[in-house]
């Protein structure tokens, strides 16, 4: 979470839009470090609550952290997931 962004700059630079991606790696392990239970999802911080929204994750990384971090693949409906989490999803369930 301290590093240079100069350190980080090389090792991330072939995956474009540097200033965001590093935002979001940061953002991604202070949650992780923060929480006493790592949670990922799309609700904002609000007065009622934290929420458990990280920046630069949306639906396809809350998703996959679902579906390969949580196990939640075969309890999901394929309908809605990104395709390829949709064809995973599907294999799985037909491997139970």
């Amino acid at each position: 979470m301290d590093a240079d962004p100069s350190e980080v700059q090389p090792l991330i630079h072939s995956l474009g839009m540097f200033d965001q991606r590093f935002k979001a790696l940061t953002a991604v392990t202070e949650a992780f470090l923060s929480m006493p239970e790592f949670d990922i999802g799309l609700e904002k911080k609000s007065k009622d609550g934290p929420g458990n929204k990280i920046f630069g994750c949306g639906p396809f990384t809350v998703d996959s952290y679902a579906i390969f971090c949580r196990n939640a693949g075969p309890g999901m409906t394929e309908k809605g997931l990104d395709p390829a989490l949709a064809a995973f999803v599907g294999w799985q369930k037909s491997e139970e």
